[in-house]
């Protein structure tokens, strides 16, 4: 079974030519000859390496935008319309909390790879910021030749809280 995450156009076309048997992106692949079945929900906090600053504050500096899709994008821009550029863009959570754990700043990432950070008040969460939920998706070529692989695999997503 060859499995892969990424951007859903991406990997659509890799699911339908056969590249890989199975996509995980945070958008769900709509198309006629796809499965796309909702495996998690993933909450996004805005954290910092400053304790006790607000929204406005954290999002005024060293911001760093992580690309966690279009749905993501647009609950950012009817939170915060007005903030300024980034300092850093990054397609991946895990570049954006190593960035904020060496040179400071703020950034929205999911919980579960914040949560020790917060612990050990490595990261601060800020309070007054909304959590922006996302859902991760499995998605999958409706009758390829390894479905039952496929479902085998995807069981094990069953017990994550959704």
């Amino acid at each position: 079974l060859t499995a892969d995450a990424g951007a859903p156009d991406l990997l659509y076309r890799k699911l339908t030519d056969g590249t890989i048997d199975l996509s995980m992106t945070f958008e769900s692949i709509q198309a006629g000859n796809m499965v796309s079945r909702r495996i998690s929900r993933i909450p996004l906090v805005l954290v910092s390496s400053i304790p006790d600053l607000g929204p406005e504050q954290a999002l005024a500096g060293n911001y760093v935008w992580v690309d966690w899709g279009p749905s993501f994008a647009l609950a950012h821009a009817q939170h915060f319309p007005d903030i300024r550029p980034p300092r850093l863009r990054t397609g991946l959570g895990r570049i954006a909390r190593t960035f904020l754990l060496e040179h400071g700043g703020a950034a929205y990432l999911a919980l579960p790879m914040v949560q020790h950070d917060l612990e050990l008040n490595r990261l601060f969460r800020i309070e007054d910021a909304p959590a922006i939920d996302r859902s991760a998706y499995a998605s999958y070529v409706v009758g390829g030749e390894k479905l039952k692989l496929i479902g085998q695999t995807l069981e094990y997503f069953e017990d994550l809280p959704t």
